[in-house]
């Protein structure tokens, strides 16, 4: 027996959103990092969490907790997305980078000295 089938048509209707069955936002059931960006524009124009929740179709819960890691949401748009690229990049550490290329001229070397 399918799951939905003992429910009334009004749940049914509750339960369908426009944002896909069971409000479902994504695969994972959250928020990518864009779409919350878009959200805390949504609360900075004095929009209070119940709107913004019932647009999302998400919990008032979950809108507080992003509202609450705004800056970390802020930072890391900014630092992984430019306007032009359709995918975020990842910032290398400079130390991480010196030493690869120390290693990649120490094989070169051990390869000469060795001839592999």
């Amino acid at each position: 027996m399918d799951r939905v089938s003992h429910l009334s048509c009004r749940s049914l209707q509750f339960i369908q959103s426009d944002h896909g069955p069971l409000g479902c936002i994504s695969d994972q059931g959250f928020k990518m990092l864009q779409e919350k960006v878009e959200l805390l524009d949504l609360l900075k124009e004095k929009k209070t969490f119940a709107p913004v929740a019932h647009h999302y179709a998400i919990n008032e819960s979950t809108v507080r907790y992003i509202h609450k890691q705004e800056a970390t949401i802020k930072s890391a748009a900014a630092a992984g997305l430019c306007e032009s690229a359709k995918k975020g990049s990842t910032i290398r550490n400079k130390i991480i980078v010196r030493m690869e290329s120390a290693l990649a001229l120490w094989i070169t070397d051990c390869r000469k000295k060795y001839s592999i």
